[in-house]
């Protein structure tokens, strides 16, 4: 994945890292700073680069698993690194500081474009809160092309893992951080933000596959069973196999130009990577139904779909409206007040309100 830099890039790249590390260290005194950074505020930069700015070419990005990437910044990083320029620091993520010889002599002179680029990465740095390499993340997931990456990576897949890590761990220092709910609510969001692009038409579908699979084994009573522990460590397995998947997508989409060249083979590998998805949801599948004795018959679960429609649309009419309205995160709470409203009492109960109207 590799990119051979010419001598001009190379030093683009290190003049910018450069500026990276030096307002580290002048703002907020560090002298470390993961690899994964260094790519997250350059794909910042070239984001708010003008147009015209010839900077951008050396620094283009795809979507990729773990967000924005570019090969030419990486292959700038392992440059830098043989030529001693950054030195591998201990830590968790792949840290790095820059040679401290180095650190105050420029790579090249700044010109008008490069004079744009110091002021960004100044603007950038300052904004990042302390040493936070995860609000980096989480601001550019927020701002994605793609609403998988935010509903998907940062929230269903952190719920979940927290979720499986409680249960297989069996560590009494470890808490349950989030419920079955939080979850199963969090699951439900990510098929609205689903690509509708064509390509992904078969991952959709096999997507939904995916959901029910979680749904019924998150609705399972007996979550202290050896079974249960069985199961749960394979699907913390699929839902990361998901995320791949997604990934080799994610970058046929959203791309810089540069990259065009290498699109045949991206589609050929999201291909690949897709039909490998499918055969293991349908061995996921199997184990859920053989181990714990589950059910994943669609029929069942079409029909409590209509049902649910159905008791939507009597409720709506109980309050005056002809259609079932959009939803949306507040829709319940207003929709609350609305009946409070219409029906004048200080000792509302919306709950009972449901119960009653499902029963009735």
């Amino acid at each position: 994945m590799n990119y051979q830099l010419t001598e001009n890039e190379l030093l683009i790249l290190k003049e910018l890292i450069r500026k990276i590390f030096e307002n580290y260290n002048d703002n907020k005194n560090l002298t470390k700073i993961s690899k994964k950074t260094i790519q997250k505020i350059l794909y910042k930069l070239n984001k708010k680069l003008s147009e015209g700015n010839p900077i951008r070419n050396t620094i283009p990005f795809y979507w990729f698993l773990a967000g924005p990437y570019s090969e030419k910044v990486d292959a700038g990083i392992i440059a830098m690194k043989s030529e001693q320029v950054l030195l591998p620091a201990n830590g968790i993520y792949e840290m790095y500081m820059f040679n401290p010889d180095l650190i105050h002599s420029r790579f090249l002179d700044h010109d008008a474009s490069f004079q744009e680029a110091r002021e960004i990465i100044s603007q950038e740095v300052a904004q990042m809160r302390g040493f936070s390499n995860l609000q980096l993340i989480n601001d550019i997931y927020d701002e994605a092309p793609l609403l998988f990456y935010p509903t998907y990576k940062s929230r269903f897949l952190v719920y979940f893992e927290s979720f499986c890590n409680y249960y297989l761990e069996q560590d009494d220092n470890l808490s349950n951080l989030f419920s079955e709910n939080d979850i199963l609510e969090s699951l439900e969001k990510t098929k609205l933000s689903l690509p509708s692009d064509q390509l992904f038409k078969k991952f959709n579908g096999i997507y939904q596959d995916f959901v029910l699979i979680i749904t019924k084994v998150l609705n399972y009573n007996r979550k202290n069973d050896s079974e249960f522990l069985t199961v749960l460590q394979s699907l913390g397995d699929l839902a990361n196999k998901v995320w791949n998947v997604f990934a080799y997508g994610a970058r046929i989409l959203e791309h810089h130009e540069f990259y065009e060249p290498k699109v045949l083979m991206w589609n050929e590998m999201f291909t690949d990577q897709t039909l490998q998805l499918e055969e293991a949801i349908r061995k996921t599948s199997l184990l859920v139904t053989e181990v714990l004795q589950i059910s994943l018959d669609r029929k069942q679960d079409v029909i409590k779909s209509l049902e649910d429609k159905a008791f939507k649309k009597k409720l709506a009419k109980l309050v005056g409206f002809d259609k079932i309205p959009e939803y949306d995160d507040n829709s319940f709470t207003r929709l609350t007040g609305i009946i409070q409203s219409r029906i004048k009492t200080k000792d509302f109960d919306s709950v009972e309100l449901v119960r009653e109207t499902r029963e009735g």
